[in-house]
C-alpha cells in the first residue's frame, strides 16, 4: 500500500514537515523519502513537461506519481499515461488512470461507462472499483475510522498495489503518518 498526498508544495507545512532551510526545489524529493505517491495538481506540471520528466527523474523508482487533469486536451493524456502512474482527472467527473494495471478510475458521483471508482469505506467491495482511495481532510475522526480505511483498501487490493492518497487543505501529515504506522502493524 503506498500513501500520499494532494501535492507536496503546502506552505502550512513549512518548519513543521519540511526544514526552514530547505530550498524549495529540495522539497519533493524530501517528501519521496517518507511517502509512496503524490498527486500532482494540474497546475504544476500541465504546460511544464520538460520540467516535469526532469522531477520525475530525481525520484525513486519505486515513487508512485499521479497527475490531475481538470480539462485535458487529447494531447495531455498519452504525455501522462506514459509518464507517470496514473492520471485524475477532476473536470465533471474525476478520473484516475493507472497505466500499471491501464485502468480508469472514477472519483466523483459520475460514472462513465466502463470505468471502475475510487474505493471508500462506504462502497462496497466489488469489480467496479479500483484499489485507489481519496481521502477527504474531513472523512477521518478517529485511528479507528482510519484503520477502516486501510484494511477496506487491502481487502479491495488483494495482490494489487494500492493508493491511500489524502486531500485536505493541506492535508494531514499526522492521518498520513498514521495510516502508514496501521499498515505496518496490519502487515499491508
Amino acid at each position: 500500500m503506498k500513501f500520499g498526498s494532494y501535492d507536496w508544495r503546502w506552505p502550512q507545512w513549512n518548519g513543521i514537515y519540511y526544514p526552514d532551510d530547505l530550498p524549495e526545489d529540495w522539497r519533493l524529493s524530501y517528501y519521496a523519502n517518507e511517502f509512496d505517491t503524490v498527486l500532482l495538481p494540474e497546475d504544476v506540471w500541465q504546460g511544464r513537461r520538460e520540467a516535469l520528466n526532469d522531477c520525475l527523474a530525481e525520484l525513486p523508482s519505486d515513487f508512485t506519481v499521479w497527475l490531475e487533469l481538470m480539462n485535458p486536451t487529447i494531447s495531455d493524456i498519452p504525455f501522462a499515461l506514459s509518464s507517470v502512474a496514473g492520471v485524475l482527472y477532476r473536470g465533471t467527473e474525476r478520473v484516475a488512470v493507472n497505466v500499471h494495471e491501464n485502468r480508469a478510475v472514477v472519483a466523483s458521483s459520475a460514472e462513465p461507462e466502463g470505468m471502475p471508482r475510487c474505493w471508500s469505506p462506504q462502497r462496497e467491495i466489488g469489480s467496479d472499483l479500483a484499489p485507489v482511495a481519496l481521502v477527504p481532510a474531513e472523512a477521518i475522526a478517529s485511528p479507528r475510522q482510519l484503520r477502516t480505511w486501510v484494511e477496506g483498501l487491502a481487502k479491495l487490493a488483494g495482490d494489487r498495489e494500492s493508493y491511500l492518497i489524502f486531500e485536505g487543505t493541506p492535508p494531514s501529515l499526522e492521518w498520513m503518518d498514521q495510516a502508514k504506522t496501521i499498515a505496518r502493524l496490519l502487515g499491508v
